[in-house]
């Protein structure tokens, strides 16, 4: 067919094609319309620890930035979507239920990600986008190991023991300052007193450098580059989300004008009546 074929075909069946698209539209608009209400409630996660530190680096912040994409896809498996449910307590729905009321949207240029769920009830939407975030971090790479907690559990016995040493190497070490500014000590007493002086300063100074050192690992240790954290929780929604939109009402008119579009061009094609 020639394109002035094409032309003369859309003008004779134009009414066709509105009358479809108009049918189609209201389809879309009825259908809509009979659906229970439904409730949306989002949560807010944060991917990194560019997020908690108030000047991150521009590595931290991009590594955050990448991995966003791997815990928006991680929360879609069983492991979390069943979790979820196990916390959320007698659900009603399963995890491939879940799973097609999610929706993850990752905020542009940034480490964050939304969990938005929607559902009829708007307690369990909530329920729902909380107890995904909670178990994606359960699930995430991102918590340390057995190992790692008992090192920090170690250190922190270590900083504290260390520090109760120097509360009091410092009381003895105010004293024997107390004691020298006496006038009526022997020369040997004076010296014995200076000499342990020099002492307690140099265990001073050993126990605090040791502190600092134990310190610096447990912030290493705790500051993990893959961490998730939940920068704010789901609220119980007060309306529902609506129940259509001018994209639903375009989608039915459009699939309906594409169908009889399509039926009336085999209809012409095969057509043989001589006008």
């Amino acid at each position: 067919m020639e394109l002035i074929q094409y032309i003369r075909l859309i003008r004779r069946w134009l009414w066709l094609l509105i009358l479809s698209g108009f049918v189609g539209g209201s389809i879309s608009f009825i259908n809509a319309s009979r659906q229970p209400l439904q409730y949306q409630a989002q949560s807010l996660i944060a991917i990194g620890a560019s997020y908690q530190s108030p000047n991150p680096s521009s590595g931290a912040f991009g590594t955050g930035e990448r991995l966003t994409q791997i815990y928006a896809t991680l929360i879609r498996t069983h492991n979390v979507l069943e979790g979820a449910l196990d916390k959320v307590g007698n659900s009603p729905i399963g995890p491939d239920q879940l799973s097609s009321i999610m929706r993850t949207f990752i905020i542009p240029e940034t480490s964050f990600v939304q969990i938005s769920v929607i559902y009829t009830d708007p307690i369990l939407a909530a329920d729902f986008a909380n107890a995904l975030a909670e178990q994606l971090i359960i699930e995430s790479p991102s918590g340390l190991t057995q190992q790692q907690q008992q090192q920090i559990t170690l250190l922190n016995q270590e900083i504290s023991s260390l520090t109760e040493e120097i509360a009091d190497l410092r009381q003895r070490l105010a004293e024997i300052d107390s004691q020298l500014t006496t006038e009526d000590l022997t020369s040997s007493t004076r010296v014995e007193l200076q000499v342990e002086r020099l002492t307690l300063i140099e265990q001073i100074n050993s126990a605090s450098n040791n502190v600092g050192s134990f310190s610096s690992t447990v912030a290493d240790l705790q500051i993990r580059t893959n961490s998730v954290e939940i920068v704010e929780r789901a609220r119980v929604p007060e309306y529902a989300a609506p129940l259509f939109s001018m994209s639903t009402l375009m989608m039915g008119a459009i699939t309906a004008v594409a169908f009889v579009g399509g039926i009336t061009f085999i209809y012409e094609y095969f057509n043989s009546t001589i006008h």
